[in-house]
Formats: structure tokens, sequence, C-alpha cells
């Protein structure tokens, strides 16, 4: 399971260009999350993402918590400066 940003533009450049600007902040949603950022310029065809990832084969009530853990303190890190993109 991981907590995702998708970049999903028909854009592929535009797409690679949002990436690249939420990069900058990469040290602070590792220092935030205490979880590695993974990077994917060329994720499907012309989209790209970031995401962290915790390994588990089942959903447990400890895995929902640790998403919804992460994906708020991805909301209030990230949603100021994703709103700032164009």
């Amino acid at each position: 399971m991981g907590v995702e940003l998708h970049f999903e533009t028909s854009d592929r450049k535009r797409n690679v260009t949002f990436l690249r600007e939420i990069v900058r902040y990469k040290d602070e949603i590792e220092r935030a999350t205490g979880e590695k950022v993974v990077l994917q310029e060329d994720w499907g065809k012309v989209w790209s993402r970031l995401y962290v990832k915790k390994q588990g084969g089942q959903l447990t009530e400890e895995l929902k918590a640790w998403a919804v853990e992460k994906m708020a303190i991805w909301y209030k890190l990230l949603r100021p400066k994703v709103g700032k993109l164009t």
C-alpha cells in the first residue's frame, strides 16, 4: 500500500515539470513522514508521480491507519504547493 501524488495531464512535459517542482520538498516530506519518497517521472505513458510505500500483503487496520496518517501529512505539506502549480 502506498500514499501517492499523481500528475495526470495529457502533456508529459507538464507532468514532469510539476513533479520536479514538488521534488523540491522531498526532504521535508521524508522528515515529516519518516518514509522514503519514491519519484517516477515516467509512470504510465505520460504521467508522473511520487509516493511512499509500506509493505503488507493484507489491508489491516494498522495499514489503514498508516495510510491515513501519511496522507494527512502529505495534504498539509503539499496542498498549498500543488495549488500554485500552473
